[in-house]
């Protein structure tokens, strides 16, 4: 009598292969959850710089975040896509908000 895991070559081993796509799975999961955490982050740098009033022109701000001009516009985007009144101010310069607003991601102590 053959236990459950023999190695059958005609019979696939269900064990090692359900195995096999969980360890994937599992690593696709923790890579998104890594990039979803540097862009949470990433959106908080820029919050922190708009409310500083610190952004510059788009090239000082790229530099400052050390991201690429399309990186900027992406997060940028969806920062408005959240719901951030986010303009660029010819006269100074800077991204501003159009009104006090507020961004936290996290937990906090009360």
């Amino acid at each position: 009598m053959l236990s459950p895991r023999h190695n059958n070559k005609d019979e696939p081993n269900y064990v090692n292969q359900s195995h096999n796509c969980i360890s994937k799975y599992l690593v696709i999961i923790s890579k998104f959850m890594s990039n979803l955490i540097k862009e949470i982050y990433l959106i908080e740098r820029v919050d922190q710089l708009i409310r500083l009033g610190a952004t510059g022109c788009p090239d000082e701000f790229i530099h400052t975040l050390g991201i690429t001009k399309t990186k900027l516009f992406r997060t940028i985007h969806t920062m408005k896509e959240l719901g951030a009144p986010i303009s660029y101010n010819f006269a100074i310069q800077s991204y501003v908000y159009e009104q006090h607003v507020g961004f936290k991601f996290g937990f906090y102590a009360k």
